[in-house]
C-alpha cells in the first residue's frame, strides 16, 4: 500500500504550565500531531513565534511545510533525508499557521511548543532552536563547531520571537565565529549532523 493511501494524522493538545514572561503568551499547549505516510495534519491556529519539534523515522526525503489560513508561500520546516529529528523556528507570520504539510517514508511526529520553553543546551545534532542562560545586553562572540557535510545555518532571536539575519550560512564541516547582536536571547541552528557552541 502506498504512504498515501496509507497516511494519517492524530492531533492533540497537552496542556503545560505558565512560562516565564518574555512577551509572548505565559501559557500555551503543545500540539502533537502524529502521522505515517503522506499527509496533511490540522495545527489549531498559530499567531505567535514558537519551536516545532519533528521527528522521523523512515529512511528516505522528508520535507514538512507550515500552511496558511488562506494559503501563501511559506518556506519548509524541514528538507532533508530520514530518519531525521530535530527543532525548528517558526515566526510569526501574517497569517496563522493552520496545518503541516508532511511528506516522509515512515511515522512521523510534529509537536508545536512555545518559544519560551527552547532547552538551554550548547550542543546537538541536527537543527535545533536554543535558549541563552540570559538575554544579550552587548554583542555576544559563540565560536561554533559544525561536523556534518551540508548547509549549516545560524541566526538570533530575540525575546520577543524577533529573527535576525543569518550570522552563518556555510556548507560544513565549519569552525567560525557569530557575533550574537544585542537583545539576542535565543539561537536557531539548521542542520544535518552535530554541532556545537562554544
Amino acid at each position: 500500500m502506498t504512504p498515501n493511501l496509507r497516511a494519517k494524522a492524530v492531533v492533540c493538545a497537552v496542556l503545560v504550565g505558565l512560562i516565564s514572561t518574555t512577551g509572548l503568551s505565559t501559557a500555551l499547549a503543545d500540539q502533537i500531531v502524529r502521522g505515517e505516510g503522506i499527509a496533511s495534519a490540522k495545527l489549531a491556529p498559530i499567531t505567535e513565534p514558537v519551536i516545532v519539534e519533528i521527528r522521523s523515522e523512515g529512511d528516505g526525503p522528508v520535507k514538512v511545510k507550515p500552511v496558511l489560513k488562506g494559503g501563501g508561500k511559506t518556506f519548509a520546516w524541514v528538507n532533508s533525508i530520514g530518519p531525521w529529528a530535530g527543532t525548528v523556528f517558526q515566526e510569526q507570520e501574517s497569517k496563522p499557521v493552520i496545518a503541516a504539510r508532511v511528506t516522509a517514508p515512515g511515522p512521523w511526529s510534529v509537536v508545536v511548543k512555545p518559544l519560551a520553553r527552547a532547552p538551554k543546551v550548547t550542543r546537538g545534532v541536527n537543527s535545533q532552536v536554543i535558549q541563552l542562560k540570559k538575554r544579550a545586553s552587548g554583542t555576544l562572540v559563540k565560536k561554533f563547531t559544525f561536523q556534518g557535510q551540508g548547509l549549516f545555518k545560524v541566526f538570533p532571536i530575540s525575546a520577543k520571537g524577533m529573527s535576525g539575519f543569518s550570522l552563518i550560512d556555510q556548507a560544513g564541516p565549519f569552525t567560525g565565529k557569530a557575533y550574537l547582536p544585542p537583545g539576542t536571547k535565543y539561537v536557531a541552528v539548521v542542520a544535518t549532523g552535530p554541532w556545537q557552541m562554544n
